[in-house]
C-alpha cells in the first residue's frame, strides 16, 4: 500500500508532477475491452493509453512504459493490478512516487 500523497487535490502547477491512472471497462458486443490510461493532472491531458481484451498486470506495465520520466506523484486507486512488483520497480526507476486513494 501506498500513502495518499495527492489527498483530494486534483490540481498541479507544473506539467508531470502529478499523474493519475485508472482502468475502465468498455462492453462491447463481442465482450469487453479494458483501458489504462494515464492524466496529467497539470492540463488534463491523457499521457499515455493502452487498451486490451485482458485486464492483467501487462494493461498496466504497457502505460508505464509511455509515460515520461519525471519526480513527481503517480496517483492510482486500490485495483489489485497496482500491487504488482514489475509494476512497482517501474514507477520507482521513473522516478515517481505512488500514491493511492482509500477505500
Amino acid at each position: 500500500m501506498a500513502p495518499n500523497l495527492i489527498n483530494n487535490n486534483f490540481k498541479s502547477d507544473t506539467p508531470n508532477k502529478k499523474l493519475s491512472t485508472d482502468v475502465s471497462y468498455i462492453k462491447c458486443t463481442d465482450g469487453r475491452l479494458y483501458l489504462s490510461a494515464v492524466i496529467n493532472l497539470f492540463n488534463k491531458e491523457i499521457t499515455a493509453y493502452y487498451v486490451s481484451n485482458k485486464n492483467n498486470n501487462n494493461l498496466v506495465i504497457k502505460i508505464i512504459k509511455q509515460i515520461p520520466r519525471g519526480e513527481g506523484i503517480f496517483h492510482l486507486d486500490h485495483c489489485s493490478l497496482y500491487f504488482d512488483n514489475k509494476y512497482i520497480k517501474y514507477i520507482k526507476k521513473l522516478v515517481y512516487k505512488r500514491s493511492m486513494s482509500r477505500k
